[in-house]
């Protein structure tokens, strides 16, 4: 009889066994076809990697696709916000769970087991990243003791610019020095210290290659498009980098004017 009942639960165990890996390799062929179709859609796609064979700690695949206490919603998120969730998701506790994974034209939705771990991984995006974070819940129903259940949503979007990016912030360029809460940077104009409020509109500015081919009796620089030599706008701040007749200089583009970054 004890024989009889070991040959059966070990019939029953590796049948659960297949049944598992069958479905993790169809959520990992799903996920596989959802990166190729933001590739496809996106200039920057979303490099979304969930893989099985680089991730051997990975728990974000559950059984039951139908579970799950909250949204993790990512909007044009760039790689290493994207590195930083999947590395979040890897050392977390083994009952959080990611059930489905859904690309959507701006970004994916994670749909997860934990309400508290995906409103903890939001706030931490928000404090590593910055950009605007916004946490919602919706009531699901009850459970058993009767108390409310409810699903959150937790949608996080990362700022259009990054560390070391130049924006156009209130009319005036600003180097970006760092991010977080609150992102901060440098005001090219007068080499003094800028607060960037993420609700404000802010314009990314592309930063160009020069020369600088002229120091007396004024600062200028070749313009990168035409070719000819003007006046470097932010004299002030330009004349802390310590730039000589001949130097690569790195400028950007405003209303026709040359503004120098750094060489």
């Amino acid at each position: 009889m004890n024989t009889l009942g070991f040959i059966t639960r070990s019939v029953f165990k590796v049948f659960r066994i297949r049944i598992a890996g069958w479905h993790l390799r169809a959520l990992t062929a799903q996920l596989r076809w959802a990166v190729k179709a933001l590739r496809e859609r996106f200039i920057k796609p979303v490099p979304y990697k969930l893989s099985m064979a680089k991730k051997p700690g990975l728990r974000g695949l559950s059984m039951n696709q139908q579970y799950y206490e909250a949204i993790l919603q990512l909007r044009n998120p760039s790689e290493k916000v994207t590195d930083f969730v999947v590395s979040a998701i890897n050392r977390a506790s083994r009952k959080t769970l990611v059930s489905r994974v859904v690309t959507l034209k701006t970004g994916v939705d994670l749909f997860i087991s934990s309400r508290a771990f995906a409103v903890s991984l939001g706030r931490r995006l928000f404090g590593c990243f910055g950009g605007s974070l916004e946490i919602s819940k919706r009531l699901y129903g009850l459970s058993k003791d009767n108390k409310r259940v409810y699903r959150v949503s937790v949608l996080f979007k990362p700022p259009c610019f990054r560390q070391g990016d130049v924006i156009l912030y209130e009319g005036h360029i600003v180097l970006v020095s760092s991010l977080g809460r609150q992102a901060k940077g440098t005001d090219l104009d007068t080499g003094r210290r800028a607060v960037i409020d993420y609700k404000k509109d802010a314009e990314r500015l592309e930063v160009r290659k020069s020369v600088v081919t002229k120091l007396h009796p004024w600062l200028e620089a070749m313009h990168p498009e035409t070719f000819e030599t003007r006046p470097v706008y932010n004299k002030e701040y330009a004349s802390g980098l310590g730039l000589r007749q001949g130097s690569r200089v790195r400028v950007v583009l405003s209303q026709g004017r040359v503004y120098a970054v750094d060489c």
